[in-house]
């Protein structure tokens, strides 16, 4: 009898994947919607679902038909009300499957395009320098790098320009007296395809009150489609990159400046000491600019003869966020250490200089 009564508790294992499905359609669904103004109208409608299961356990026959009606043509307006999260869920589904290697490769193959092999050139160089050149002139700048979604609605909001990516072209259209520097610059397939275009606005509520309508617009975009985002900051010249709606204030180098001066009376060591310390710093300065701007560089090694000891001046001004100097030390430090011992263990030379940079 007592089995009897917790018949109901029976459950296979279809009906535990169907609770384990739900839970998670529903985790999804407040993530997706926390945050937006959207969230509200969900709390809504859940709260009149909650009412109608109320009523209807009390048998009001008059509350229950009212209700009823009410969720039957709520169908359709949660459809119309909802329609630009369902058209960012969409969008965003769509994105993480062409994103995946092997979906990318179906959706090649049946439209027989090719994969392209993007190299590192004079045009990303060219981005790179406009955006360090604006941020010390506080010029306000929004970039889309658009990848594999179509921006065609984006792009006919501005004007089209298929031009190819230099320096000075992205200089002049974010210049203040510029017809085209208000909007966004959008750069797809290595070329500037259009300027002044009118990006999407995120409804999230929880963007820093520090961040301006430019962050707010590369959010937007880049939480509808899988395009990339770079905004220059008019008010503080602060370079941000965007993907994937998330925010990350690139880290400057506002001055670096070193001057070493190495001391030496036999002349063959101390010329492939020279030519080693440069290719080390040469090394050492491209890793820094991987995960830094550098703006200001100073950077000079000279040999002496009649000095008795090496002598090293150095300065370095930067602007970092405690959270980028533990993703930087976590990244890199381990490496970098590795590197400086098995240096130091090559190269005595590099003891000595260590030894006295810091005595």
């Amino acid at each position: 009898m007592l089995l009897a009564a917790f018949d109901f508790l029976q459950m296979k294992v279809a009906d535990i994947l169907d609770i384990l499905l739900l839970g998670i359609i529903i985790f999804l669904l407040f993530k997706w919607l926390r945050g937006t103004s959207a969230m509200s109208i969900f709390v809504a409608i859940v709260s009149l679902y909650l009412i109608r299961v109320i009523v209807g356990a009390f048998d009001m026959r008059l509350m229950v038909a009212i209700m009823d009606m009410i969720l039957d043509v709520g169908v359709l307006a949660i459809i119309v009300i909802f329609q630009p999260e369902i058209r960012k869920f969409l969008i965003r589904l769509g994105n993480r499957y062409m994103n995946n290697a092997k979906g990318r490769a179906i959706i090649d193959k049946l439209t027989g395009k090719e994969k392209k092999q993007v190299t590192v050139s004079e045009e990303v160089n060219g981005l790179a320098e406009a955006c360090r050149q604006m941020s010390d002139d506080k010029t306000g700048a929004l970039i889309v790098i658009a990848h594999d979604t179509v921006l065609d609605d984006v792009i006919n909001t501005g004007d089209r320009i298929n031009a190819s990516i230099h320096r000075r072209l992205i200089l002049n259209l974010f210049f203040k007296n510029s017809p085209l520097h208000d909007g966004a610059l959008i750069i797809s397939e290595h070329k500037i395809v259009a300027a002044r275009c009118t990006l999407p606005i995120t409804e999230r509520t929880d963007i820093p009150a520090n961040y301006g309508m430019r962050h707010k617009a590369a959010i937007g975009i880049t939480e509808e489609t899988d395009a990339d985002a770079i905004v220059v900051s008019e008010e503080t010249g602060r370079i941000s990159f965007v993907s994937g709606g998330n925010v990350t204030p690139v880290t400057n180098i506002n001055e670096l400046k070193l001057h070493l001066t190495m001391a030496g009376d036999d002349p063959c060591d101390l010329a492939i000491n020279y030519g080693r310390m440069n290719a080390s710093l040469a090394a050492l300065i491209a890793q820094l600019e991987r995960v830094l701007v550098i703006k200001k560089r100073d950077v000079h090694i000279d040999c002496d003869f009649a000095a008795s000891e090496t002598v090293i001046l150095a300065r370095l001004d930067l602007t970092i966020t405690l959270g980028r100097i533990l993703s930087i030390a976590v990244r890199y430090g381990v490496r970098g250490l590795m590197t400086f011992l098995k240096i130091k263990k090559e190269n005595p030379v590099y003891e000595i200089l260590f030894r006295n940079s810091l005595f």
